[in-house]
Protein backbone atom coordinates (compact mmCIF):
# COMPACT_ATOMS: atom_id res chain seq x y z
CA UNK A 1 0.00 0.00 0.00
CA UNK A 2 1.48 3.49 -0.77
CA UNK A 3 2.09 5.76 2.17
CA UNK A 4 -0.35 8.67 2.82
CA UNK A 5 0.86 11.77 1.43
CA UNK A 6 1.34 14.55 3.92
CA UNK A 7 -2.16 16.50 4.58
CA UNK A 8 -0.76 20.05 3.20
CA UNK A 9 0.12 17.88 0.20
CA UNK A 10 -3.29 16.43 0.02
CA UNK A 11 -4.46 19.71 0.16
CA UNK A 12 -3.12 21.83 -2.26
CA UNK A 13 0.03 23.19 0.10
CA UNK A 14 3.28 21.80 -0.18
CA UNK A 15 4.69 20.09 2.70
CA UNK A 16 8.40 21.81 4.05
CA UNK A 17 10.24 19.51 2.41
CA UNK A 18 8.05 19.30 -0.96
CA UNK A 19 7.73 23.52 -1.06
CA UNK A 20 11.01 23.76 -3.30
CA UNK A 21 9.69 21.30 -6.04
CA UNK A 22 6.20 22.81 -5.78
CA UNK A 23 7.20 26.38 -6.70
CA UNK A 24 9.95 25.31 -9.27
CA UNK A 25 8.72 27.15 -12.66
CA UNK A 26 6.83 25.09 -14.88
CA UNK A 27 6.65 26.53 -18.54
CA UNK A 28 3.86 29.74 -17.13
CA UNK A 29 5.26 32.73 -17.57
CA UNK A 30 4.68 35.49 -14.51
CA UNK A 31 4.11 39.02 -14.67
CA UNK A 32 5.89 41.58 -12.59
CA UNK A 33 4.77 45.25 -11.68
CA UNK A 34 8.33 45.89 -9.54
CA UNK A 35 12.29 44.94 -9.64
CA UNK A 36 11.37 43.41 -6.46
CA UNK A 37 8.65 40.99 -8.44
CA UNK A 38 11.70 40.55 -10.63
CA UNK A 39 13.85 39.26 -7.79
CA UNK A 40 11.71 36.69 -6.37
CA UNK A 41 10.66 35.34 -9.47
CA UNK A 42 14.77 34.81 -10.48
CA UNK A 43 14.96 33.66 -6.92
CA UNK A 44 12.59 30.58 -7.89
CA UNK A 45 14.16 29.85 -11.11
CA UNK A 46 12.36 31.40 -13.64
CA UNK A 47 14.03 32.16 -16.99
CA UNK A 48 14.45 35.58 -18.03
CA UNK A 49 12.43 34.70 -21.01
CA UNK A 50 9.72 33.71 -18.73
CA UNK A 51 9.88 36.71 -16.94
CA UNK A 52 7.73 39.56 -18.04
CA UNK A 53 7.94 43.21 -16.67
CA UNK A 54 5.87 46.16 -16.32
CA UNK A 55 5.80 49.23 -14.82
CA UNK A 56 3.42 48.84 -12.21
CA UNK A 57 -0.04 46.74 -11.12
CA UNK A 58 -3.03 46.51 -13.93
CA UNK A 59 -5.47 49.23 -12.74
CA UNK A 60 -8.50 50.58 -14.55
CA UNK A 61 -8.56 52.76 -17.91
CA UNK A 62 -10.52 54.87 -16.23
CA UNK A 63 -7.44 56.10 -13.83
CA UNK A 64 -6.11 57.49 -16.94
CA UNK A 65 -8.61 59.60 -18.28
CA UNK A 66 -8.24 63.65 -17.91
CA UNK A 67 -8.56 64.83 -14.92
CA UNK A 68 -12.31 67.20 -13.80
CA UNK A 69 -12.19 70.55 -15.02
CA UNK A 70 -13.65 72.15 -11.95
CA UNK A 71 -12.81 70.38 -9.26
CA UNK A 72 -14.34 73.13 -6.91
CA UNK A 73 -18.01 72.67 -8.32
CA UNK A 74 -17.33 68.83 -8.32
CA UNK A 75 -16.51 69.53 -4.17
CA UNK A 76 -19.58 71.61 -3.74
CA UNK A 77 -21.68 68.81 -5.34
CA UNK A 78 -20.91 66.15 -2.57
CA UNK A 79 -21.24 69.12 0.35
CA UNK A 80 -17.35 69.63 0.22
CA UNK A 81 -15.77 72.86 0.71
CA UNK A 82 -14.46 74.09 -2.64
CA UNK A 83 -10.62 74.90 -1.62
CA UNK A 84 -10.08 72.91 1.30
CA UNK A 85 -7.10 69.83 1.33
CA UNK A 86 -9.41 66.78 0.69
CA UNK A 87 -8.13 63.43 1.74
CA UNK A 88 -9.87 60.25 0.09
CA UNK A 89 -10.16 57.92 2.52
CA UNK A 90 -10.62 54.00 1.80
CA UNK A 91 -9.70 50.57 3.13
CA UNK A 92 -10.46 48.69 -0.23
CA UNK A 93 -13.84 47.17 -1.40
CA UNK A 94 -14.49 45.14 1.68
CA UNK A 95 -14.23 48.41 3.65
CA UNK A 96 -12.99 48.46 7.74
CA UNK A 97 -14.19 50.27 11.13
CA UNK A 98 -10.52 52.06 10.38
CA UNK A 99 -12.48 54.34 8.16
CA UNK A 100 -14.34 55.43 10.88
CA UNK A 101 -10.68 56.02 13.14
CA UNK A 102 -9.44 57.80 10.61
CA UNK A 103 -12.36 60.08 10.77
CA UNK A 104 -12.39 60.71 14.21
CA UNK A 105 -8.79 61.47 14.06
CA UNK A 106 -9.14 64.18 11.70
CA UNK A 107 -12.28 65.67 13.58
CA UNK A 108 -9.62 65.72 17.06
CA UNK A 109 -7.72 67.67 14.98
CA UNK A 110 -7.48 71.66 14.37
CA UNK A 111 -6.34 71.69 10.26
CA UNK A 112 -9.02 72.33 7.74
CA UNK A 113 -8.74 69.05 6.33
CA UNK A 114 -12.03 67.57 5.10
CA UNK A 115 -12.39 63.72 3.63
CA UNK A 116 -14.40 61.90 1.02
CA UNK A 117 -15.08 58.36 2.77
CA UNK A 118 -14.93 55.15 0.69
CA UNK A 119 -16.83 52.50 2.96
CA UNK A 120 -17.08 49.95 0.19
CA UNK A 121 -19.66 47.15 1.36
CA UNK A 122 -18.77 47.78 5.44
CA UNK A 123 -22.51 49.32 5.95
CA UNK A 124 -21.17 49.52 9.49
CA UNK A 125 -18.81 51.56 8.86
CA UNK A 126 -21.28 53.93 6.50
CA UNK A 127 -23.77 54.29 9.00
CA UNK A 128 -21.41 54.88 12.05
CA UNK A 129 -19.63 57.99 9.53
CA UNK A 130 -23.17 59.10 8.47
CA UNK A 131 -24.48 59.21 12.10
CA UNK A 132 -21.19 60.55 14.15
CA UNK A 133 -20.52 64.26 14.35
CA UNK A 134 -18.02 66.02 12.27
CA UNK A 135 -15.86 69.10 12.65
CA UNK A 136 -15.34 69.41 9.24
CA UNK A 137 -17.25 68.34 5.76
CA UNK A 138 -17.04 64.53 5.17
CA UNK A 139 -18.61 63.10 2.28
CA UNK A 140 -19.58 59.17 2.61
CA UNK A 141 -20.07 56.66 0.50
CA UNK A 142 -20.79 52.93 0.19
CA UNK A 143 -19.41 50.27 -2.99
CA UNK A 144 -18.67 52.53 -5.76
CA UNK A 145 -17.34 51.62 -9.28
CA UNK A 146 -15.99 55.64 -9.65
CA UNK A 147 -13.13 55.53 -7.42
CA UNK A 148 -11.15 57.19 -10.12
CA UNK A 149 -13.84 60.14 -9.95
CA UNK A 150 -13.85 60.59 -6.39
CA UNK A 151 -10.03 60.10 -6.32
CA UNK A 152 -9.83 63.30 -8.96
CA UNK A 153 -11.41 65.53 -5.92
CA UNK A 154 -8.85 64.47 -3.60
CA UNK A 155 -5.79 65.82 -2.72
CA UNK A 156 -4.18 62.61 -0.89
CA UNK A 157 -4.97 59.25 0.07
CA UNK A 158 -5.38 57.60 3.77
CA UNK A 159 -5.72 54.11 4.34
CA UNK A 160 -4.22 50.37 4.24
CA UNK A 161 -0.99 49.83 2.06
CA UNK A 162 -2.67 47.51 0.05
CA UNK A 163 -0.92 46.89 -3.64
CA UNK A 164 -4.32 47.95 -5.47
CA UNK A 165 -4.90 51.00 -3.40
CA UNK A 166 -1.71 52.38 -3.62
CA UNK A 167 -1.27 51.78 -7.44
CA UNK A 168 -4.86 53.83 -7.80
CA UNK A 169 -3.76 56.72 -5.49
CA UNK A 170 -0.45 56.92 -6.74
CA UNK A 171 -1.58 56.66 -10.52
CA UNK A 172 -3.60 59.61 -9.85
CA UNK A 173 -0.67 61.59 -8.02
CA UNK A 174 -1.81 61.55 -4.83
CA UNK A 175 0.23 61.15 -1.96
CA UNK A 176 -0.78 58.32 0.70
CA UNK A 177 -0.46 57.76 4.28
CA UNK A 178 -1.18 54.61 5.66
CA UNK A 179 -0.35 52.27 8.67
CA UNK A 180 2.16 50.02 9.02
CA UNK A 181 2.24 48.10 12.86
CA UNK A 182 1.89 44.21 13.85
CA UNK A 183 -1.28 43.58 12.98
CA UNK A 184 -0.83 44.42 9.16
CA UNK A 185 -0.87 42.04 6.60
CA UNK A 186 2.31 40.35 5.82
CA UNK A 187 1.94 40.50 2.35
CA UNK A 188 0.94 44.41 2.89
CA UNK A 189 4.06 45.16 4.75
CA UNK A 190 6.35 45.38 2.16
CA UNK A 191 4.47 47.75 -0.20
CA UNK A 192 4.49 50.56 3.40
CA UNK A 193 8.60 50.22 3.01
CA UNK A 194 8.05 50.71 -0.95
CA UNK A 195 5.95 54.10 0.19
CA UNK A 196 9.14 55.55 2.10
CA UNK A 197 11.71 54.32 -0.55
CA UNK A 198 9.73 56.20 -3.61
CA UNK A 199 9.25 58.87 -0.92
CA UNK A 200 5.40 59.55 -1.92
CA UNK A 201 4.21 59.19 1.26
CA UNK A 202 3.89 59.00 4.86
CA UNK A 203 3.99 55.52 7.11
CA UNK A 204 2.16 55.98 10.42
CA UNK A 205 2.55 52.95 13.12
CA UNK A 206 -1.05 54.16 14.02
CA UNK A 207 -3.69 56.44 12.53
CA UNK A 208 -4.42 58.03 16.51
CA UNK A 209 -0.64 59.83 14.93
CA UNK A 210 -2.60 60.80 11.87
CA UNK A 211 -2.64 64.63 12.57
CA UNK A 212 0.46 65.17 13.24
CA UNK A 213 1.13 63.12 9.42
CA UNK A 214 -1.05 65.30 7.47
CA UNK A 215 0.64 68.35 8.32
CA UNK A 216 4.17 66.67 7.82
CA UNK A 217 2.39 65.56 4.62
CA UNK A 218 0.73 69.23 3.38
CA UNK A 219 3.81 71.18 4.19
CA UNK A 220 4.45 72.53 0.43
CA UNK A 221 7.95 71.36 -0.62
CA UNK A 222 7.48 68.08 1.02
CA UNK A 223 3.61 67.54 -0.93
CA UNK A 224 5.32 68.92 -3.81
CA UNK A 225 8.07 66.75 -3.85
CA UNK A 226 6.04 63.64 -3.22
CA UNK A 227 3.72 64.47 -6.21
CA UNK A 228 6.12 64.65 -8.61
CA UNK A 229 7.67 61.17 -7.30
CA UNK A 230 4.00 59.86 -7.85
CA UNK A 231 3.65 61.49 -11.57
CA UNK A 232 7.70 59.68 -12.03
CA UNK A 233 6.52 56.70 -11.75
CA UNK A 234 4.19 56.29 -15.32
CA UNK A 235 2.39 52.63 -14.41
CA UNK A 236 1.17 51.66 -17.83
CA UNK A 237 1.19 48.10 -17.01
CA UNK A 238 -3.01 47.88 -18.21
CA UNK A 239 -1.49 49.02 -21.94
CA UNK A 240 1.69 47.12 -21.35
CA UNK A 241 0.61 43.40 -20.76
CA UNK A 242 -1.94 43.27 -23.62
CA UNK A 243 1.32 43.48 -25.82
CA UNK A 244 3.54 41.47 -24.10
CA UNK A 245 0.58 38.77 -24.07
CA UNK A 246 0.29 38.82 -27.61
CA UNK A 247 4.40 38.24 -28.11
CA UNK A 248 4.28 35.02 -25.76
CA UNK A 249 1.02 33.64 -27.72
CA UNK A 250 3.45 34.44 -30.98
CA UNK A 251 6.28 32.78 -29.83
CA UNK A 252 3.96 30.16 -28.59
CA UNK A 253 2.32 29.60 -32.28
CA UNK A 254 5.70 29.78 -34.02
CA UNK A 255 6.69 26.66 -31.41
CA UNK A 256 3.60 24.90 -32.38
CA UNK A 257 3.86 25.44 -36.13
CA UNK A 258 7.44 24.13 -36.11
CA UNK A 259 6.74 21.01 -33.47
CA UNK A 260 3.48 20.42 -36.33
CA UNK A 261 5.66 20.33 -39.49
CA UNK A 262 8.19 18.42 -37.61
CA UNK A 263 5.55 15.64 -36.39
CA UNK A 264 4.21 16.04 -40.67
CA UNK A 265 7.85 15.26 -41.42
CA UNK A 266 8.24 12.25 -38.91
CA UNK A 267 4.53 10.80 -40.55
CA UNK A 268 5.65 11.46 -43.72
CA UNK A 269 9.02 9.72 -43.27
CA UNK A 270 7.18 6.43 -41.34
CA UNK A 271 4.71 5.99 -44.30
CA UNK A 272 7.61 5.84 -46.79
CA UNK A 273 9.34 3.41 -44.34
CA UNK A 274 5.53 1.57 -44.36
CA UNK A 275 5.27 1.32 -48.23
CA UNK A 276 8.85 0.73 -48.98
CA UNK A 277 8.47 -2.31 -46.59
CA UNK A 278 5.36 -3.91 -48.24
CA UNK A 279 6.25 -3.63 -51.43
Amino acid sequence: MEPSKPVSRRLGYPAPQDAEAAYAPQHEHVICGSSRAVSQARALGYPESRILRTSGMILNPKFYAPREPDRAAARARLGLHPDWPTALVSFGGEGSMDAVKVARAINRGRSEVQMIVLCGRHQQAARKLRAMPHRVPVHVEGFTSEVPDYMRLADFFIGKPGPGAISEALAMRLPVIVERNPWTLAHERYNADWIVEQQVGIVVGSFAHLGGAIAELLAPARYERYRTNAAALKNSAVYEIPELLAKVLAQRHDRLVGQVGNLRADCQSAQSRQRRFFV
